[in-house]
């Protein structure tokens, strides 16, 4: 489907998975890439989906990257960053293997599996356990690649690599923010430079620019109003409703 062929409806659909993933990662440092990659995915090619995904993300990510920098663990995030480079090629290698249900199923996947990172995460109150590994981050660092090359979501593995080790909350947060940056530009370079329908998608990019800036007043409003602990339940919930529509949409398309 082309962006000119979109009804009202699926643009305020599209509008609506943007701004409240743009909102809730305003607040609790993830969101926009597990609701805008599942939702362009329902009405565009794999391709299409992705780097739209991917380019929204970018805007995104770059005004809030450091607003933690105390807090980022350099050393680890080179590591992380080595391994993305690998991992993105291999990623957009897969787009043009796997069918769009597959992608589908693979994004419900990530999306369970972040709600399970997030009921760990706050449950957890213990401090660092286990010694970091070299070898583990970077290996985190290539699937987190991989991740972001074919679904436009690398923070899943990597905040897991990172909670596994250890690291404090608000360490991996930070940390993630810088990433995304790494992570989504090189995957922008990689599928653009492959991209056969880039003029359309810059067109529909700049149809969907907007719903950014409707999440970004959102995010800061709800800041003031509602705990970080209240927007992870909301995203948590979301996360789910997300999965499950992919589960049902990807399966009923197979049974057709």
């Amino acid at each position: 489907m082309q962006p000119e062929a979109f009804t009202i409806e699926i643009l305020l659909i599209l509008y609506f998975a943007i701004s409240i993933g743009t909102a809730i990662q305003i607040s609790t440092g993830i969101g926009l890439g597990l609701f805008s990659g599942p939702a362009l995915l329902l009405y565009l090619p794999p391709n299409s989906a992705i780097l739209i995904s991917i380019c929204l993300n970018i805007l995104l990510s770059i005004p809030l990257a450091f607003q933690e920098r105390e807090e980022i663990l350099w050393s680890i995030l080179k590591l992380l960053t080595f391994g993305v480079f690998i991992g993105i090629p291999l990623g957009w290698l897969a787009i043009q293997l796997l069918d769009k249900e597959i992608l589908q199923l693979m994004m419900a996947a990530v999306i369970l599996f972040v709600a399970y990172l997030l009921l760990k995460l706050r449950s957890s109150t213990s401090a660092r356990q286990i010694k970091p590994s070299q070898r583990t981050t970077f290996a985190g660092g290539g699937v987190a690649g991989f991740m972001s090359g074919c679904l436009a979501i690398p923070g899943p593995v990597a905040m897991w690599t990172l909670l596994q080790q250890g690291y404090a909350a608000q360490e991996v947060r930070a940390t993630m923010r810088i990433l995304y940056i790494f992570a989504y530009g090189t995957a922008f370079l990689f599928h653009t430079a492959l991209n056969k329908n880039l003029v359309s998608d810059v067109h529909l990019l700049g149809q969907l620019f907007p719903a950014l800036l409707i999440g970004g007043v959102a995010g800061g409003v709800a800041k003031k109003y509602f705990t970080e602990n209240q927007m992870q339940k909301c995203l948590l919930l979301l996360l789910f409703l997300t999965a499950f529509s992919l589960i049902l949409k990807s399966t009923l398309k197979g049974l057709i």
